[in-house]
């Protein structure tokens, strides 16, 4: 932290979570590099810079210019601060952990044999996932943009969870999941129709689109 003149000192509870909303990849040694989206655990400051790590790296601490990051609200459980993610934030993190697993078993089951394209599907929109969530931790979107990822969000998990037979969620038309214990059980089934309706008709329109071009 030698890198600055100005005084140091301790991170407000207020300010210990932070997002990068910029790339940064200064070569001093003091610096800590992160990419846009990156998630930042912030230990000290000064007027102008903070110092702390990367949430995927928590050996490597460094200084963070704070132009380049948004300080997001964060929750602190024993000693560690985690984010107030929205809804389809930890929809997507609850979805990769669980089709992680299940990626692993496809994988091993897939040694030896020919048939691998389920196993480069299913990696292949968990990495998309992992993009989407990137992005809208970025808080950099429109009111639009963000509705029009949380639209391709939701309709990639459903047909996820489609092709790998786990239970289809109810959503209402923004893509919103539907808590069944505060919803009577015509309005979930008027629901989850119109939503599949919707998701196949997606699709189909999708699949047209390539089939053709």
């Amino acid at each position: 932290m030698s890198s600055s003149n100005s005084v140091w000192f301790e991170t407000s509870l207020e300010n210990k979570y932070a997002i990068a909303i910029h790339n940064f990849h200064n070569m001093k040694a003091e610096c800590l590099a992160f990419d846009v989206g990156d998630s930042l655990h912030l230990i000290y400051e000064t007027k102008e810079w903070f110092y702390g790590n990367c949430a995927r790296n928590n050996f490597r601490k460094g200084i963070i210019p704070k132009s380049y990051v948004k300080v997001k609200d964060a929750i602190n459980v024993q000693g560690c601060f985690y984010p107030k993610e929205s809804p389809l934030v930890r929809e997507i993190t609850s979805v990769l952990k669980e089709w992680g697993c299940l990626w692993k078993d496809l994988y091993l089951k897939s040694i030896g044999t020919e048939n691998k394209s389920d196993v480069e599907k299913l990696r292949k929109t968990m990495l998309e996932l992992m993009d989407f969530r990137r992005i809208i931790l970025s808080s950099k979107l429109t009111v639009d943009e963000m509705k029009d990822n949380q639209q391709k969000v939701t309709q990639k998990i459903d047909i996820g969870n489609a092709r790998l037979k786990l239970d289809l969620v109810v959503r209402d038309d923004q893509g919103n999941v539907i808590d069944p214990l505060r919803t009577s059980t015509i309005n979930l089934f008027k629901l989850f129709f119109s939503w599949i309706s919707n998701t196949l008709k997606k699709c189909y329109i999708q699949y047209d689109k390539r089939f053709k071009g």
